[in-house]
């Protein structure tokens, strides 16, 4: 399953993100499939963040609760994300994984799934199961920003 969607009002949104994403810390402690400029911790809630989740959660299913890991990643010339996915077989994988993109030059590297290329525009956000295998070539410009999520059904 992917699913590509177009925030509304998403303009007055990116820039209370790109601020957030801006200031919070570059955590290069968490092993990441990122290789790029700066990314934020997996666990960081600042309330835009919370907001766009909160969205993403009302596409997915409205009437339920989901646990999420959310963080900030900026993309400069020649970052990159290797090939991976989101799910796994422990008690802490994912169900849906999401990209939102806040900023997105000319010269932003696509989404790659396995079939499918989606080319980021600021305010496009795209829902996809955790199991569906994607990467990202290297960027070719600076500041492609995203914020990216990982959701898990509650008692699952």
């Amino acid at each position: 399953m992917i699913e590509v969607l177009v925030y509304p009002e998403f303009q007055s949104l990116n820039g209370d993100l790109e601020s957030w994403i801006d200031f919070l810390p570059n955590d290069t402690e968490e092993y990441s499939n990122l290789v790029v400029t700066k990314q934020t911790g997996y666990n960081t809630y600042p309330k835009p963040f919370l907001k766009l989740k909160d969205w993403v959660v009302n596409k997915i299913s409205p009437d339920r609760e989901m646990e999420y890991q959310l963080w900030g990643a900026i993309y400069n010339y020649g970052d990159y994300a290797k090939t991976h996915k989101h799910s796994g077989h422990d008690e802490n994988a994912s169900d849906y994984s999401f990209v939102y993109y806040v900023n997105a030059p000319d010269g932003s590297s696509p989404l790659l799934f396995s079939d499918i290329i989606i080319n980021p525009s600021p305010g496009l956000c795209v829902i996809f199961s955790s199991d569906e295998v994607h990467r990202v070539p290297e960027n070719k410009c600076e500041r492609r920003i995203v914020l990216a999520g990982n959701l898990k059904w509650n008692g699952l």
